[in-house]
């Protein structure tokens, strides 16, 4: 009965060191320092042992050497080890000066560590406006009135030392296309944009435009201009269309006022008239009065005309 027990209780021991034992030969055969205890400690953290290994033996592989324990480290706070280590590789191979500190900590901040270190040996196009949309393009309005539409490529480097807390591409857009617009703005004459189009990509590259970001700046190149359409000869359209309806308006109430004045003289010239005629019909009676009292043709005195009063 105690040799069952015994072999009861020794048999996921042995499992477990059979498992491990593989790992360890697996380690040993690549010349890690590893011992056969440290990965049954690196099992019980509820470490992949196998991971470890296989990042030691990559790194060992490259003539790069990190501890066990600074993987285990990375991996317990949630980091991707497979993507720091094979971008630590990348990085030595392409002779840049990236630690393996630097590339955990931009892996902790949510960064494609891999892809980022990929971007720094092979710059990175960024297309203004993104591409995809057809015809689709940065406008600005030279002094002359005419509106271009501006098509720019960027070439960036990532710079790994700014990644962590630096702004991206969407940021740049914006920067650039700001720059374009100014560019434009600032010229009387839009042929001289069309004649000198590297006047743009100058005054982007000396713009600054990334500072802040995450990026180290290459170029800047102009793919295309396009003369959409004359917005000043648009505004001098609708300006004048303006002005003329106000003169129209202007001399709409000038005519209405005439129209009053004209109306007012009538109804004035109808009043005199009915003065008049209500004079003459006093004639026959103011007569008459003369006549009784014996004074018709005696007065020595002018007769008073009611009506010239």
């Amino acid at each position: 009965m105690l040799p069952v027990i015994i072999t009861i209780l020794l048999l996921p021991v042995a499992v477990i060191l059979f498992l491990n034992f593989n790992l360890y030969i697996q380690a040993k055969s690549n010349g890690l320092p590893i011992g056969l205890l440290e990965i049954f400690l690196i099992r019980i953290r509820k470490i992949p042992p196998s991971l470890i290994i296989e990042a030691l033996i990559r790194l060992h592989r490259s003539n790069l050497s990190i501890s066990a324990g600074r993987m285990q480290q990375h991996y317990l706070v949630g980091g991707d080890l497979d993507s720091v280590v094979e971008a630590y590789i990348s990085a030595n191979r392409s002779k840049l000066p990236f630690s393996f500190e630097q590339l955990c900590n931009i892996n902790l901040a949510g960064r494609d560590v891999l892809d980022a270190v990929e971007s720094y040996v092979s710059p990175q196009v960024i297309h203004c406006p993104m591409k995809g949309r057809e015809k689709s393009y940065m406008v600005g309005v030279t002094q002359d009135g005419i509106r271009l539409g501006v098509q720019v490529k960027v070439t960036v480097r990532v710079d790994l030392n700014k990644l962590v807390g630096g702004a991206g591409e969407s940021t740049v857009r914006a920067r650039v296309g700001e720059g374009v617009i100014s560019s434009i703005g600032k010229e009387k004459d839009h042929k001289t944009i069309l004649e000198r189009p590297e006047i743009i990509s100058k005054r982007i590259q000396n713009s600054g435009l990334l500072a802040g970001t995450a990026y180290e700046l290459v170029s800047v190149d102009v793919l295309e201009i396009d003369i959409i359409d004359n917005i000043g000869a648009k505004i001098m359209v609708e300006q004048s269309e303006a002005d003329k309806k106000i003169a129209q308006a202007m001399a709409e109430s000038a005519r209405s006022e005439a129209l009053a004045t004209q109306q007012e003289m009538k109804a004035r010239k109808k009043n005199m008239q009915a003065g008049l005629v209500m004079s003459k019909a006093s004639l026959p009676s103011a007569m008459s009065n003369a006549y009784l009292e014996g004074n018709l043709g005696l007065s020595t005195k002018p007769v008073k005309d009611e009506f010239l009063k």
